[in-house]
C-alpha cells in the first residue's frame, strides 16, 4: 500500500478524483481509501506538526508499504514554476543546535541532517516524465524574501522549499519505511511568492499528480 500525505485539499483533489472508497476521520484528520489503486490518502494540513501527526496516525492505521509526500513548493535554484522535482533527500531549514556544537539541521534523536528517499522508486518517476531532483528543503514558514532563500541555499544546497517534506521524511524513517517526495514548484521563494502561489498552485497540482502516476497508479 501507498500512503499518500498532502497538505491541502487543492494537492489532493486530483487524487481524490478517481473515486474514494471508504473516508475515515482519525485524530481530527481525513483519510480515503482510493478507488481502484492500493493507496491511501491524508490531506495532513500546512506545517511539520500537522505533517509529522498525519503521517504517524497513517502508519499506525494503515501500516503502509511506501509512504509518498507532494505537493507543491517555493523554488530556491534552478527551477522554474511548474517544474517538478524529485527530491533526492529532504533536510529542515529551521532545526538548528549549531551552538551545542551540532551542524545546522542536525536533527537530534536520529543524528540525521538529510533524510533519504528511495533511489528506486524516485528514478521510476523520473523515467517516466520531464522531472529535476533536487534536494528539499522544509520549515514553519513561507519563504518569500531573497535572504531566506540564500540562507537555504547556502546552507543545504537546496533545489525547493516547503513546510511539511522534512517531518513527514523524518517519520517514513523513524519507521522504517520507503519514501518518496515529489514537488511542483508553484512560486519562486521571493517577494512575488505569496501572489504566484495563489496564482499556481492548482495547476501545479495537477501537473504533479501526472508526475507521480507511475507509482500511485499501481
Amino acid at each position: 500500500m501507498i500512503g499518500i500525505v498532502t497538505a491541502m485539499e487543492t494537492e489532493a483533489e486530483p487524487f481524490l478524483r478517481g473515486g474514494v472508497a471508504v473516508k475515515e476521520k482519525i485524530n481530527g484528520k481525513s483519510f480515503y481509501l482510493l478507488e481502484g489503486a492500493d493507496a491511501v490518502l491524508t490531506v495532513c494540513g500546512v506545517g511539520k506538526v500537522n505533517a509529522a501527526f498525519a503521517t504517524a496516525t497513517l502508519v499506525s492505521r494503515y501500516n503502509p508499504d511506501i509512504i509518498l509526500n507532494c505537493g507543491v513548493s517555493g523554488g530556491l535554484q534552478n527551477v522554474s514554476v511548474f517544474d517538478v522535482v524529485v527530491a533526492d533527500g529532504c533536510v529542515q531549514h529551521d532545526v538548528d543546535t549549531s551552538p551545542l556544537g551540532d551542524p545546522v539541521g542536525f536533527v537530534s534523536t536520529v543524528n540525521t541532517i538529510v533524510f533519504p528517499t528511495d533511489k528506486e522508486l524516485s528514478e521510476k518517476i523520473i523515467a517516466s516524465g520531464d522531472c529535476k531532483r533536487g534536494i528539499s528543503a522544509s520549515g514553519e514558514q513561507f519563504i518569500a524574501s531573497a535572504e531566506k532563500k540564500k540562507r537555504i541555499i547556502d546552507v543545504f544546497g537546496a533545489t525547493i522549499c516547503d513546510m511539511e517534506s522534512g517531518a513527514v521524511a523524518q517519520c517514513a524513517y523513524i519507521a522504517g519505511k520507503k519514501f518518496v517526495c515529489v514537488r511542483c514548484v508553484s512560486d519562486c521563494g521571493d517577494g512575488q511568492a505569496p501572489t504566484d502561489y495563489g496564482k499556481f498552485c492548482k495547476d501545479a497540482s495537477e501537473k504533479l499528480f501526472e508526475a507521480v502516476r507511475p507509482i500511485f497508479a499501481e
